[in-house]
């Protein structure tokens, strides 16, 4: 699968434009990690010291995308499964 960059599906396997199933493109290197099988991965553990977006794991994602909404280090929430939208703060909401 591919991740959109603008109106551009591209392979979603860049540092710069990492994801999939269609969704944004993450930019990893904004929060010092790598692209690995589509995913942004970092080396050190994901939590409120390290990230200021949301955890998927140990995945520091930048908490402001509907697949992965949150700040302050939380667990990632999916705002999709409620056909809702992530909001300024991490708050899911329509």
């Amino acid at each position: 699968m591919t991740c959109c960059s603008g109106n551009q599906c591209v392979a979603g396997t860049e540092d710069h434009a990492c994801g999939g199933n269609g969704h944004p493109c993450q930019d990893c290197t904004a929060f010092g990690a790598t692209c690995v099988n589509q995913t942004c991965v970092v080396t050190t553990p994901c939590n409120a010291k390290t990230c200021s977006g949301c955890c998927y794991g140990d995945v520091c994602a930048q908490g402001n995308q509907d697949f992965a909404c949150g700040i302050g280090g939380t667990v990632c929430r999916s705002c999709v499964v409620q056909n809702g939208h992530c909001h300024p703060g991490g708050n899911c909401g329509l």
